[in-house]
């Protein structure tokens, strides 16, 4: 182990989790002497991990003919990337149509994943779970019901992308645009921009959600321009 990667793990983790961090194989841990190599190869290893196992629950979702999105994460790491590994990307999100979702959270179950916090289901958003290195949030709705978004558009824009080879339900390209603009004003004004929440903390809410998201809708948009149904874009929003 060389000492550069102990004390990045150190920094980013902490000591008491050193352990746990060798432990869940984030990396293959050899010959890494730059710490922004370390940085980067931490990430890879986090995104292997997470895509094998979005691939994982598409299949056994194909396989019990449960209707379900894929969506951000590594979708759009595929999408938009040529190198998937530097997006940064921490859980799996994953929508199921409402008369498959209990059938799609027992198949979770047998697969060993828990309810990440007491209570979740009870909300209308999605379910948190998790399994020993995994969180996957397991939507009831694609966006927070709060924002009085319609969804029709997006959970009828789908198409299927190809992972290592596999099949994954997504949206097709105008949804999938349609779903980072939504989740920009959903995400930074709804959840992080309130004055309530300057109020009680005395700051402005971190923005580097904003930027990333901001972004990524910038970088759709060029490289898929020629895709994207535009008039669909306008009459839905």
């Amino acid at each position: 182990m060389k000492e550069t990667l102990k004390k990045y793990i150190i920094d980013n983790y902490g000591i008491d989790r050193f352990q746990d961090v060798i432990n869940k194989n984030y990396l293959q841990y050899q010959y890494v002497e730059d710490v922004h190599n370390v940085k980067f190869l931490l990430n890879k290893a986090n995104v292997i991990l997470l895509q094998n196992e979005l691939i994982k629950i598409a299949k056994e979702f194909n396989g019990h003919g449960i209707e379900y999105i894929a969506f951000k994460g590594a979708i759009l790491a595929n999408r938009l990337y040529d190198n998937i590994f530097t997006r940064f990307f921490s859980d799996i999100d994953v929508f199921v149509f409402p008369k498959h979702f209990d059938n799609a959270l027992n198949l979770l179950y047998k697969n060993g994943y828990v309810l990440r916090y007491p209570y979740v289901l009870s909300g209308a958003h999605h379910a948190a779970l998790k399994n020993d290195k995994i969180v996957l949030e397991l939507h009831r709705n694609i966006l927070n019901p709060f924002t009085q978004i319609n969804e029709t558009f997006l959970r009828s824009n789908l198409e299927i992308l190809n992972l290592s080879g596999k099949d994954v339900t997504t949206f097709n390209i105008t949804g999938t645009f349609l779903h980072l603009i939504y989740h920009l004003y959903m995400d930074t004004w709804i959840t992080y921009s309130n004055t309530y929440f300057v109020y009680t903390t005395k700051s402005l809410p971190i923005v580097n959600r904003f930027f990333a998201r901001a972004y990524e809708i910038a970088l759709f948009s060029e490289k898929y321009f020629n895709e994207i149904k535009w008039e669909d874009i306008v009459c839905d929003i």
